[in-house]
């Protein structure tokens, strides 16, 4: 089974088998992997926006928008964005679709 941006369900089995999942949609690029975090290992989803923008200020745009639609969200993210790209990462797999949501809304403009 599959959600609808074809995250494979359950995601931690599918990660505990090929190690990671990634796709490009709409300009997002999306990576689902292991990671150590606060001494847990836990399934990391990720988006990754290069898009010839400065990362910070695409960033700052995205959870801006997103805040106006979900302020709950922005607790579960973390970043990784630097000034090439736009990196924003959560272990929260429910966020992380809202959040995808958001970005794939936001970039369209």
């Amino acid at each position: 089974m599959m959600n609808k941006y074809g995250i494979p369900d359950p995601i931690k089995e599918y990660i505990e088998k090929h190690e990671f999942w990634e796709k490009s949609i709409g300009g997002v690029e999306i990576i689902i992997e292991k990671v150590q975090y606060q001494s847990e290992e836990k399934v990391s989803f990720q988006l990754s926006i290069s898009n010839n923008q400065n990362g910070f200020k695409l960033e700052d745009g995205i959870l801006e928008y997103l805040d106006r639609h979900n302020p709950n969200i922005n607790q579960f993210l973390l970043s990784d964005s630097e000034s090439s790209a736009c990196v924003i990462w959560t272990c929260n797999q429910k966020a992380f679709e809202e959040l995808l949501d958001v970005a794939l809304d936001y970039i369209k403009k």
